[in-house]
């Protein structure tokens, strides 16, 4: 699921990696004495604060000004005048048996169409779609510009 807290909207990604350093933490609680390798120690101190740190890059800022997306080294800053339009796209995820997907778009004045692939929802749970086109009207409405379904 995708959630917009503030002015930052969570990538399905980033929920998913924060839910697995919660696993670890367990994982890594209940194996901290096992006899062997330390295994629990290894969990605690390199898992979960690299699923941690990953999870804290997978998200996209926006405002009256733009957009702010992950990047290779840093962010990378698209202004709200290069953005005519967003769209959502649905794909079907090559899975067995295909999920689907929506993906959001933007409609660059430029005529060219950037999809923000980081805040890709997949559809594994009915209400999905709901709170995904929720949370991408109000991303719309932040730029002021519309929202094509």
């Amino acid at each position: 699921m995708t959630f917009i807290v503030g002015r930052r909207a969570w990538s399905f990604w980033a929920t998913v990696l924060v839910t697995m350093a919660l696993g670890m933490v367990l994982i890594g609680v209940v194996t901290w004495d096992f006899p062997g390798p330390p295994i629990g120690k290894v969990v605690l101190f390199v898992g979960v604060p690299v699923a941690l740190i990953v999870a804290s890059r997978l998200w996209v800022g926006f405002g009256p000004d733009g957009l702010s997306i992950p990047g290779v080294l840093g962010r990378k800053r698209i202004p709200a005048e290069q953005v005519q339009s967003v769209s959502v796209a649905q794909r079907q995820v090559g899975t067995l048996p295909p999920t689907p997907s929506l993906v959001p778009q933007l409609h660059m004045a430029d005529g060219s169409v950037r999809e923000l692939k980081v805040l890709t929802e997949y559809l594994f749970v009915p209400g999905a779609r709901k709170g995904f086109e929720r949370g991408m009207r109000e991303v719309a409405g932040t730029l002021g510009k519309p929202l094509v379904m």
